[in-house]
């Protein structure tokens, strides 16, 4: 069974924290959808999604 997170940058790469884990891709892309603005205003630049360990995609926060 897959396990999905997101791991969320601040502008420098640094990671700021780690989402909670989801069982679907689709659950973790839609918390992104609702957690986006706060995210970046929490300083995050830019997201990572992480699947069993494992990079599937990464993706900046900015709107520009």
């Amino acid at each position: 069974m897959s396990t999905y997170a997101w791991i969320v940058h601040d502008a420098h790469g640094r990671d700021l924290r780690t989402s909670e884990l989801f069982s679907t891709r689709e659950a973790a892309e839609e918390w992104l959808g609702r957690e986006w603005s706060g995210l970046a205003d929490e300083s995050g630049d830019s997201v990572t999604l992480i699947e069993n360990g494992e990079v599937v995609y990464q993706m900046s926060l900015r709107s520009e």
